[in-house]
């Protein structure tokens, strides 16, 4: 048996634990939901990202050289996959918007080119190392940090090298996420010419006074300008991401960012509410008192249900996932709708992560260190998970968040607690189950990332009484 209970909550990203008790939140949820309590209070707290609710897989960290060897071996039977995707990470920011708390480094304290070279002598060396399947990678995705820092031409060289290393499908979809200052429509054609399909634009807001806020340079009107250039540049889908419940936003203002975007030709669009990270400088401003307070749970609620309504309603668009809306025909939104598909992803640069052959693992987030590790032509300083066999089968209950349906049958047999739990989210009207399939309602999208941390716990819960494996949280 699991002594998981006597573990204390691990720390995540921007200082947020990994919940431990939600699973025994849920039955205080129904009688909630049963008195007549509002959607928006069936929960006291409101989980607010992926890694907060899924947190580490069931399995064993691996030490550098165990996690480095087993990579170059995973690696190699990883290209008999007939679909994978690739994750590149660019850790680079021109400025730290004050909300933020993902990995990233200041633009002037490193040499982008000298990074660039490293990544792609990664991509070479593990592409060098196995023949793969004719077009077996479906989605590549540019994360960071800010993609958009570097060259058109440096992207171009990136994507040369997958392109000489891998096999892409026909209709890969490609995305780069991309900042708004300094865009040109040339820089734009010039992405398009290296082969990036899909860009996604961290718009937050267009009110020009609340982007002042968040360190955001961009005005009004450029970022209107930027979006109708991306489509003349010929992107089969433009996305943006927006946030809420930022301080002094109210009704109205949310209001005309989202009718602002509907007179664009905007494709997609995610939508999530702000999370004051407590190590952000947004955060700190908070807890200081030299911003205004933010609204509590029922204030998200409200703003949620405004755009939910508001992107379901726009011609030709439907819900994607909890938190992304699309227009059909052009958002596809790959990357991210596919990450509980039991498929591999290909994680290269510092802090870019992925899972090969049941081995979860990331590259060092120290740009320098990563750099060092590619002199030498290795990953000395990988960080690795090695998946209890039984975990990836247990990844696909995870489709119901990640893609809002999911088959009962994709609940494997060993997971009993799993089925108990969704059941306990119909009893609130959060899911519900129609012909053998499971899916979320709105309040059920609301709270979406609280129902995949049920969903997490109750896996760990049956798989700790059958496997000897725990996740070494030291």
């Amino acid at each position: 048996m699991s002594n998981a209970s006597a573990r204390q909550p691990v720390e995540l990203l921007g200082g947020l634990k990994q919940p431990d008790n939600v699973l025994e939140s849920l039955d205080e949820a129904i009688l909630r939901k049963k008195s007549g309590v509002p959607a928006w209070n069936f929960f006291d707290r409101r989980i607010k990202t992926h890694n907060e609710a899924i947190g580490l897989p069931v399995g064993k960290v691996l030490p550098h050289p165990l996690a480095h060897q087993a990579m170059n071996d995973r690696i190699v039977s990883s290209a008999l996959e007939k679909q994978r995707m690739i994750y590149i990470h660019i850790p680079f920011c021109s400025t730290i918007c004050t909300f933020c708390a993902f990995f990233r480094q200041a633009v002037g304290s490193f040499d982008v080119s000298h990074y660039v070279d490293s990544l792609i002598s990664q991509i070479n060396r593990l592409g060098s190392r196995h023949s793969c399947p004719e077009e077996n990678i479906g989605a590549v995705y540019f994360g960071g940090g800010t993609p958009s820092l570097l060259h058109q031409d440096q992207i171009e060289a990136i994507l040369n090298a997958v392109r000489s290393n891998f096999s892409l499908s026909r209709d890969c979809e490609i995305t780069l996420e991309s900042r708004l200052n300094g865009i040109t429509s040339e820089y734009l054609q010039g992405l398009r010419r290296a082969g990036v399909n899909r860009i996604s634009f961290g718009v937050q807001t267009l009110n020009t006074e609340m982007r002042r806020t968040l360190g955001r340079i961009a005005e009004r009107n450029h970022i209107l300008s930027v979006l109708h250039e991306s489509e003349h540049a010929g992107f089969e889908s433009i996305t943006v991401d927006l946030i809420y419940n930022l301080p002094g936003q109210t009704a109205k203002t949310w209001e005309e960012d989202l009718n602002d975007l509907a007179s664009t030709p905007v494709t997609g669009a995610s939508v999530y509410s702000l999370i004051p990270f407590k190590h952000s400088v947004l955060g700190k401003n908070l807890a200081e008192g030299k911003e205004p307070p933010l609204g509590g749970i029922q204030n998200e609620y409200e703003f949620y249900s405004t755009s939910d309504r508001f992107f379901t309603n726009l011609d030709g668009w439907k819900r994607f996932s909890p938190v992304h809306y699309g227009k059909v025909g052009f958002e596809r939104n790959l990357y991210n709708t596919m990450r509980s598909a039991p498929i591999d992803i290909l994680g290269f640069g510092a802090g870019g992560g992925g899972r090969v052959q049941g081995l979860l693992y990331m590259n060092p987030v120290n740009v320098s260190r990563f750099v060092e590790d590619q002199a030498q032509q290795g990953d000395q300083h990988l960080f690795a998970v090695d998946m209890d066999p039984l975990y990836p089968k247990a990844m696909s209950c995870f489709e119901l968040t990640d893609s809002l349906s999911m088959h009962e049958s994709a609940i494997p047999d060993f997971l009993p607690s799993v089925s108990t739990t969704l059941s306990k989210f119909q009893e609130m009207d959060a899911a519900r189950c129609q012909d053998g399939v499971w899916e979320l309602s709105e309040a059920g999208c609301f709270w979406g990332y609280n129902v995949s941390a049920a969903i997490a716990q109750a896996i760990r819960q049956d798989m700790n009484t059958i496997s000897s494996q725990e996740v070494n949280y030291e």
